[in-house]
């Protein structure tokens, strides 16, 4: 095969593998640039998929399905490429992130709360208090304060609930609470009348 040569056929013999495999090339970038944001990336991608292209081509049976099989295995490339880089962040230099925030004061309507808890807590009987104790206001999970009393995590779930339910009625009933549109505890006080 001499420097003409493409193929085996002289470059005068309708050989069209070099004008055919750059329109290929100009595909896939292209096909790829749009799918891809950061251009570097873009570019590993594209040359990902033209290596794939270039090994499977043996297996390539009807030349009419070359652009459908082209475009299928840029595609695949680039969902590999988001596969393997997931959602991570970009890489941030130390001297360039934030310094960490002061840790904020608890507000004081959550203060407020927090002390008038113990003696509406004191109201609900005992299981259920229980209950609200290993887990919301405790460490445990649902499961270990089952376990922890030797009920099924069932029943301890079922306890949770109706003691959150029950605090939850002693509270509305001796607490004025006032949240923000997110949901937010923004005020409490305690209502002299009721409790």
């Amino acid at each position: 095969m001499d420097g003409n040569d493409c193929c085996g056929l002289s470059a005068a013999d309708s050989c069209r593998c070099h004008t055919d495999a750059a329109l290929i090339a100009a595909s896939v970038r292209s096909f790829v640039a749009g799918r891809v944001r950061r251009p570097e990336d873009a570019e590993d991608v594209a040359q990902d998929a033209l290596l794939r292209l270039y090994r499977g081509a043996a297996s390539l049976r009807d030349e009419q399905a070359l652009q459908a099989w082209m475009y299928r295995i840029a595609e695949s490339a680039v969902v590999d490429h988001y596969r393997r880089s997931g959602n991570r962040p970009e890489p941030v230099a130390p001297e360039e992130l934030p310094a960490p925030a002061e840790p904020a004061e608890e507000p004081r309507a959550v203060a407020e709360l927090a002390a008038c808890l113990p003696p509406l807590l004191a109201r609900i009987p005992d299981d259920y208090r229980a209950a609200l104790e290993l887990t919301d206001l405790g460490e445990l999970t649902q499961q270990q304060a089952a376990e922890q009393l030797g009920i099924s995590t069932s029943g301890m779930k079922s306890r949770v609930q109706r003691g959150r339910r029950m605090l939850r009625t002693e509270v509305g009933r001796c607490c004025r609470i006032e949240l923000d549109a997110g949901g937010a505890l923004t005020d409490a006080q305690l209502r002299a009348d009721a409790c």
